[in-house]
């Protein structure tokens, strides 16, 4: 008895080789399981010509190829009619893609979205968004929190739970992901860019966004919720936070991030360990030339040591003119070097498709803006506010929190050199601090 199977693959484009029923189909005939294979059309069985003949070339190895809508045989001309058909396949469906992304690109330029994107924030009313009040306070609530309070995504996230706000989902519990969208999307300025990328299919069931020229973006406007200036100094935050690494721990290390090693150069790191049902916490350098340092005992005497040299503004000014640049000079070219190895980096993940278009196009951003920060900074020498310095510094009885952010403010490196190699209570230290 004759048997049929049907080999289908409903949403696979024919213009790609790698699909499901048809590498079953492959791997039927290679074991002799069919006698005939019946195809509707050509262009059912792969839309590019060199394809559409390798296929055929190997399916008539096994069977009998048989098109319903078609006339093929392996003379001269059926071979021309049959390349020429599958040309025009593939023609058709170019233009098909193109007329389709110039309708795209019409209704982008008219200022008009191309679909509701459900962005947090508006409702989509007639094609245009449109503010929604409710969700835009807790949007304007979520960025004054994160600006002007220490610490980071997880703080804002307490204070929304400690307040009971319901996440866009309704959940009482908001994820850091979707914390970090709403601080990184520009459309709550009320202007934003569309077709910043464009989504290619590299293999049968993948898709990936590739970046595209910045010629080719498409300014569009919506009603802001917040200001571009609130929208940068989040931005700005973010960045601190990253280079200075500001995470909520048990203790709160009052130099994290700006501590560096003084015979060195590097940025020490904060770290803990137990030793009899005690938690010890420490700064820590990766040269033998420096040594471990209590950070409680430390973070004390930094601070006494910069309450001291802050009590003037005269002080400021006749310590900072007395800095020496050479190690500021080879930070520097430190930090290029480290900018030039991210940007490797990044490169290198999204080719392995690591990340995404988006992710790699909004790093490299962040790189460049250091890179160009750093640059001026060697050409040009930054006037030290001593003013400012002063009044940051002024207050007498100040909590951690203060502190913390005080030290943030005013210091953009702690270079900290201990001598003696004992575990104790009182250190032998020299301190230079970098100001910003």
């Amino acid at each position: 008895a004759k048997t049929i199977k049907k080999y289908i693959d409903d949403g696979y484009s024919g213009a790609y080789l790698e699909r499901p029923a048809l590498d079953d189909l492959r791997d039927a005939l290679a074991a002799g399981l069919h006698d005939y294979v019946i195809i509707y059309d050509t262009d059912r069985l792969a839309r590019d010509t060199m394809l559409l003949l390798l296929l055929t070339e190997e399916i008539e190895k096994h069977a009998v190829l048989t098109f319903v809508n078609s006339e093929y045989s392996k003379t001269p001309e059926g071979q021309l009619f049959y390349e020429i058909k599958g040309s025009f396949a593939k023609y058709e469906r170019i233009r098909i893609q193109d007329r389709f992304a110039r309708g795209r690109r019409g209704k982008l330029r008219r200022g008009l979205p191309l679909m509701d994107s459900h962005v947090y924030g508006y409702d989509f009313v007639d094609g245009k968004y449109v503010i929604n009040e409710y969700e835009a306070g807790i949007i304007r609530l979520i960025f004054e929190y994160y600006i002007n309070h220490i610490g980071g995504q997880k703080s804002v996230k307490k204070m929304l739970e400690k307040k009971r706000i319901p996440s866009p989902l309704g959940s009482p519990v908001w994820r850091s992901s979707v914390i970090c969208n709403i601080l990184r999307r520009e459309q709550y300025t009320g202007e934003y860019y569309a077709l910043k990328t464009y989504r290619k299919k590299v293999a049968a069931s993948k898709i990936t966004d590739i970046p595209r020229d910045k010629s080719e973006w498409i300014p569009m406007q919506c009603p802001a919720i917040i200001s571009r200036e609130t929208f940068n100094a989040a931005r700005d935050k973010r960045e601190r936070n990253k280079k200075e690494k500001i995470r909520e721990t048990k203790y709160s290390a009052l130099l994290k991030g700006v501590a560096y090693c003084g015979a060195c150069g590097r940025k020490m790191v904060f770290q803990h360990h137990y030793d009899q049902n005690k938690e010890y916490y420490f700064y820590k350098c990766s040269c033998k030339n420096n040594r471990i340092m209590r950070a409680e005992i430390i973070d004390v005497i930094v601070w006494e040591s910069l309450s001291k040299l802050c009590k003037s503004e005269k002080n400021i000014k006749s310590y900072a003119a007395k800095q020496t640049t050479p190690q500021t000079i080879i930070d520097t070219e430190k930090e290029l070097k480290q900018i030039n190895d991210q940007r490797a980096a990044v490169i290198n993940w999204f080719t392995n498709n690591y990340i995404t278009a988006e992710q790699a196009t909004e790093k490299l951003e962040t790189l460049k803006r250091k890179e160009n920060a750093l640059q001026a900074q060697a050409i040009v020498k930054k006037e030290i506010d001593a003013k400012r310095i002063r009044e940051t510094m002024k207050p007498k009885k100040i909590t951690y929190e203060e502190k913390r952010s005080a030290i943030l403010n005013v210091c953009q490196k702690v270079y900290i050199t201990r001598g003696g190699n004992k575990f104790a209570k009182s250190y032998d230290v020299k301190i230079e601090f970098v100001f910003k």
